[in-house]
């Protein structure tokens, strides 16, 4: 066990955090709450798990969804086209830009 956490350590004996499901989406997630930003973390961790590996379009899909930005139809929809082998547009980068000009606006 100690020997764990010693390897959880930095050299400038900080820990280190351990790396997350979530990491690669960490811009997405930024833009929910904590606690929708916590409940998208355990879905993505239940999901990998059952085997799911979510592209980034999914979850941009899954925070739009969180925001209100997309309804649940539209979300629906978007899904059963990946699962039919068509790809919908990305909305990751849009969504992202939305989120700054709003920023910018307060």
């Amino acid at each position: 066990m100690e020997q764990k956490q010693a390897q959880l350590r930095s050299s400038s004996d900080q820990p280190v955090p351990q790396p997350s499901i979530a990491d690669r989406y960490a811009d997405l997630l930024g833009l929910l709450g904590h606690r929708e930003r916590q409940g998208l973390i355990v879905r993505l961790t239940v999901g990998y798990y059952d085997g799911w590996r979510p592209s980034r379009s999914e979850v941009a899909d899954l925070v739009a969804e969180k925001l209100k930005i997309m309804t649940i139809e539209k979300f629906l929809d978007r899904q059963l086209m990946r699962n039919s082998a068509r790809n919908p547009p990305n909305i990751a980068d849009r969504l992202l830009q939305a989120s700054r000009l709003q920023q910018r606006r307060y």
